[in-house]
């Protein structure tokens, strides 16, 4: 396993599900550091309150006209100081303990890996229109 990983999260007003996926990430059983950059599309909620608590290594505030999301990504990438990325939605909390190993574990056993993703499940309180998009997206 690699020691280090970078997490790039963003946000936008979304405190209401911030805390629980920052806890998420860092409740994991990857025994690894995790360096945390964050971007924050202008948010008029808690968002950014919530991600200093958590020690991002960068914390970038942008205006949310200045929000698109491949440049984003790709401004977090060009700050990650580590070899594995990974890209995490605000709203996006890791389902167990073993998020992150298995997702490096997969990484990990590809001959020659360049991306990797994993299946994202619906909240328990998720309209029922984002729900079907997830299973479409990723399977029941």
């Amino acid at each position: 396993m690699p020691q280090c990983i970078s997490v790039i999260i963003r946000s936008f007003n979304e405190a209401w599900a911030l805390e629980e996926t920052l806890e998420a990430l860092f409740n994991q059983d990857y025994s690894g550091l995790i360096e945390l950059i964050a971007i924050d599309s202008g948010s008029s909620d808690a968002s950014v309150e919530i991600i200093q608590r958590f020690n991002p290594v960068v914390l970038r505030q942008i205006s949310s006209k200045d929000y698109i999301p491949g440049q984003v990504l790709n401004w977090g990438m060009q700050q990650a100081s580590n070899d594995w990325v990974v890209c995490l939605n605000a709203d996006a909390t890791p389902v167990g303990r073993q998020w992150i190993s298995a997702l490096l574990r997969v990484g990990l056993s590809a001959v020659n890996p360049g991306a990797f993703y994993s299946r994202q499940v619906p909240r328990a309180n998720c309209l029922p229109v984002y729900a079907h998009d997830y299973e479409r997206c990723y399977g029941p």
